[in-house]
């Protein structure tokens, strides 16, 4: 997460974004295949504090062609978003903050339940360091 607004500028000219502020929340919401730097079909950006003055790209060794000759056109976009932006923000992120709390507490509830019917698969699923996924043993 950045410390301000995060989004997504694809190679069609869109500028992506959710209320998490988070690139990987875009790119999966919005289907994106995250897979060749070369050849992608996206950027990944950030703002840091509200200011323009701190717009960038998080892969500027990898920049595809296509962003590089619309870079400005991005700027533009972004800047005017954030201009908007900015009126609502504040409200956004009370009510998402709002949200995280009851859905934290929601899953606190649902993860051991679910833990306890993988248990059943003994030898089988293992709970990985990440503590939301599960590894298939081949045994």
């Amino acid at each position: 997460m950045c410390k301000y607004w995060s989004g997504i500028v694809t190679k069609d000219g869109k500028v992506l974004f959710t209320e998490e502020d988070s690139h990987e929340e875009v790119i999966r919401r919005s289907a994106l295949k995250d897979c060749s730097l070369e050849n992608r079909e996206f950027v990944r950006i950030e703002v840091e504090n509200g200011d323009m003055k701190n717009y960038h790209v998080d892969e500027t060794d990898t920049l595809p062609t296509w962003y590089e000759k619309r870079e400005n056109e991005f700027h533009r976009k972004v800047e005017l978003l954030l201009r908007k932006l900015t009126i609502v923000k504040p409200k956004l992120d009370a009510i998402h903050a709002e949200y995280q709390t009851k859905r934290d507490a929601i899953y606190a509830e649902y993860q051991p339940k679910r833990d306890a019917i993988y248990k059943g698969i003994k030898g089988y699923l293992r709970l990985t360091t990440e503590g939301n996924l599960y590894e298939i043993r081949m045994s």
